[in-house]
């Protein structure tokens, strides 16, 4: 009788994972129904944009880029036609994609992909562009945002909330903050997700679905406030089907929505842990790959072995995570990262931290130099898994979606 498998996103193929028998395995996946929320856009508008604008009004639709999943090509039809009914032609309408500081495709690009309705002008955000000054939080975080976004009389955002390992969640306000500020906002602000040295790493107030005591969310809130979009929709995606939320009500509703039916497996309770972000795009490159390490993390015994399937096409992700990746020195490493701080370089202190704490095995990686850079041993699909696990017995998780997971109650 052959083993049982899990099959696993990677990059744009599915794989098998081979559960090996002597481990007492549980497959770990978001457990509740979706029933909050509205199954369509429409009646979500009609509660969000006021009944009448004007034919001089310009509407900007903020939108976010294909490392974070929404309904756009579905969602940008319908929100033209509801603006084009309140008067404002489509030759005033722009969708502003909220790439943050992530490279992202060509405005053509996304116009093919989305199969944007003619006549809307498409936008890509550029972080080292100059933007427009809004003041700073009271950490001091510097707020610049988009001049597209600044200027227009109506904005909308259109957001996927998610579980985000330091901001506790995607969408909502990191729609505006920073997906259309500038570089050096969103340098300061993920700047605060390191913690005091010592003992280094991250600071224990980030993580997935935390928001009271987080540094990251706090900041991020507060900086969005400054310049706050007119209206908001939220969209979570459960089972294959979309559900939209609309404003701030809407925006609590769809975080505990997420947070409640993520809520799966226990911490700190596993022998071996195996990851998969659900295959492309998440999983593009080391820095978004990365992400699924560290909820897998949130499951493991330490000294536990984590199993990463994760593609990583485009490389490290980042030119200033690939330089913070070269530094050799775990200590070297921290003291840097405060001292001479630029962005994702908590994402390699995060990184590397997990990699000496446990032995991580990454599957199929089309960019091995970076994942060995990292500390971690590059496998490639198949038998030579099994054969790496051989040694390992004990109680394991399977995460065919790792980063919508996180354990019942806070680990450690």
């Amino acid at each position: 009788m052959r083993a049982p498998t899990v099959e696993l996103g990677l990059g744009d193929e599915r794989v098998c994972f081979t559960l090996v028998p002597q481990v007492e395995w549980e497959v770990v996946e978001p457990a509740s129904s979706l029933e909050a929320g509205s199954p369509h856009l429409a009646p979500v508008l009609e509660t969000e944009l006021p009944d009448k604008l004007g034919d001089r009004d310009r509407a900007v639709f903020v939108v976010p880029d294909l490392t974070r999943p929404a309904p756009v090509a579905e969602s940008l039809p319908v929100l033209v036609e509801a603006l084009e009914r309140r008067g404002v032609p489509r030759s005033r309408q722009t969708v502003l994609v909220a790439a943050g500081t992530h490279s992202a495709p060509a405005a053509g690009e996304f116009a093919r992909l989305w199969q944007a309705p003619a006549g809307v002008e498409i936008v890509v955000h550029d972080a080292a562009a100059p933007g427009t000054k809004r003041g700073e939080t009271r950490a001091g975080t510097p707020v610049e945002v988009n001049d597209r976004y600044a200027s227009a009389s109506f904005r909308i955002t259109l957001g996927g909330v998610s579980l985000h390992y330091l901001a506790g969640f995607g969408g909502g306000p990191k729609m505006v903050f920073p997906g259309v500020a500038s570089r050096a906002g969103a340098a300061a602000n993920h700047k605060r997700s390191l913690g005091p040295l010592p003992p280094g790493g991250l600071h224990p107030g980030c993580g997935p679905g935390v928001i009271e005591g987080n540094p990251v969310a706090q900041d991020i809130a507060e900086a969005a406030a400054l310049d706050a979009a007119e209206a908001c929709v939220q969209v979570v995606k459960h089972h294959g089907a979309w559900r939209y939320f609309g404003g701030t009500k809407g925006l609590t509703e769809a975080r505990e929505a997420v947070r409640t039916r993520g809520a799966v497996g226990d911490p700190v309770a596993y022998d071996l842990v195996v990851a998969s972000l659900g295959g492309a795009p998440r999983d593009i490159d080391v820095v978004q790959s990365h992400k699924a390490l560290a909820h897998a993390a949130r499951y493991a015994r330490p000294g536990a072995a984590l199993v990463l399937f994760a593609a990583t096409p485009g490389g490290p992700g980042s030119p200033s995570f690939a330089r913070w990746l070269g530094v050799p020195s775990p200590d070297e490493l921290e003291r840097r990262a405060r001292e001479q701080y630029d962005l994702n370089a908590q994402t390699a202190v995060s990184l590397k931290g997990l990699c000496r704490r446990h032995t991580v095995l990454w599957v199929g990686s089309k960019t091995p130099e970076w994942v060995r850079m990292a500390g971690a041993i590059g496998l490639e699909p198949g038998a030579d898994v099994e054969a790496a696990l051989a040694g390992v017995s004990g109680r394991g998780a399977v995460l065919p979606a790792a980063t919508e997971v996180v354990p019942r109650s806070p680990a450690g």
